[in-house]
């Protein structure tokens, strides 16, 4: 099975975010979260990863995560992880984002203390209280999704900010585009609402920045006037809607409505593809072990099938 760079990059995302929740859940425990609860999630994390390193080439990520993973199992029966383990687990966290960037570590697997008979006598007293808070949550505090607005006019953007929000989305608001780009580096939207005749970086100029950034996210022109060849460009590089000031407010929340849903099944649908990489490995390995050779072949074919389908329509949206 081969990966573009595209896949690779796609494979990364979702293996940091794999990550983040692993460490988080290894932080609820250092608060003294409910072990078994937390113990499930970070396994799951650590065998997902390495499953999915195997099958994409990324041998060095692979063993690392065999042995972190053989390391966590030694403590499935236990009721607690000493604070000294939690760290060393956290340390394996770290070394896994080292290798995903494409460097070397040099991490020491060995743990000479704190193994599964000492788990269950220390939990109280290296652990912090259950009721204590856990990590704040990274998800989105909105159902309907989160709304980028850009317009160098402050009193539309508040309206439709207060609009939206009144809608049940959330919303975060910009005067200047390339403002906006900056947290859309760090913090992708279900929707960006754009003007287009705007200072420094016009509308037109942010969507094709937002494009290098991010080839899903839609994103809507608000604007009193738009001539055919604005409009022409704004097709050809992915434009997925206009609405005309004066803003309508029906007109605003349908056409948020639909592109925020069409975003979430996008991603809904790269996400489930994604799913099926990373546990491939174990269901071939199961067949293999099974006998099921043809099986599994026919189950590869069919993965390359859809994968080679998703990189003509991530073209086609280029």
């Amino acid at each position: 099975m081969e990966f573009d760079e595209e896949e690779m990059a796609e494979f990364k995302t979702e293996a940091f975010e794999l990550l983040d929740s692993g460490e988080d859940h290894l932080l609820i425990l250092e608060k003294g979260g409910d072990f078994r609860e937390n113990y499930d999630a970070i396994f799951r994390v650590f065998h997902s990863l390495k499953g999915a390193a195997g099958m994409i080439g990324m041998e060095e990520l692979k063993d690392h995560m065999h042995k972190v993973e053989n390391t966590l199992t030694s403590y499935k029966e236990a009721i607690s992880i000493p604070q000294a383990i939690v760290t060393f687990f956290l340390g394996a966290t770290d070394a896994a984002r080292t290798l995903l960037n494409g460097q070397g570590v040099d991490f020491d697997y060995s743990i000479t203390e704190g193994r599964m008979g000492d788990a269950e006598t220390d939990t109280k007293t290296e652990s912090a209280a259950p009721n204590e808070s856990a990590p704040e949550s990274k998800t989105k505090t909105s159902n309907l999704g989160l709304i980028y607005i850009v317009d160098d006019e402050p009193d539309l953007v508040e309206y439709m900010k207060e609009v939206l929000e009144n809608s049940g989305f959330e919303v975060k608001g910009f005067f200047a585009a390339d403002e906006l780009i900056e947290s859309f580096r760090e913090n992708l939207p279900d929707l960006v609402l754009s003007d287009i005749s705007m200072p420094k970086m016009n509308g037109i100029e942010m969507l094709r920045a937002i494009r290098k950034i991010n080839a899903d996210v839609p994103l809507v022109f608000v604007s009193g006037f738009l001539s055919k060849d604005a409009l022409l460009e704004a097709v050809e590089n992915g434009v997925f809607g206009v609405i005309e000031k004066p803003i309508n407010e029906k007109q605003l929340i349908n056409y948020c409505m639909s592109a925020t849903r069409a975003h979430k099944l996008s991603r809904l649908i790269e996400k489930s593809i994604n799913f099926i990489m990373f546990q491939f490995s174990d269901l071939d390995d199961y067949l293999k072990q099974q006998g099921k050779i043809e099986l599994s072949d026919t189950m590869r074919f069919q993965l390359d099938e859809l994968l080679q389908q998703r990189r003509e329509l991530r073209h086609l949206k280029k």
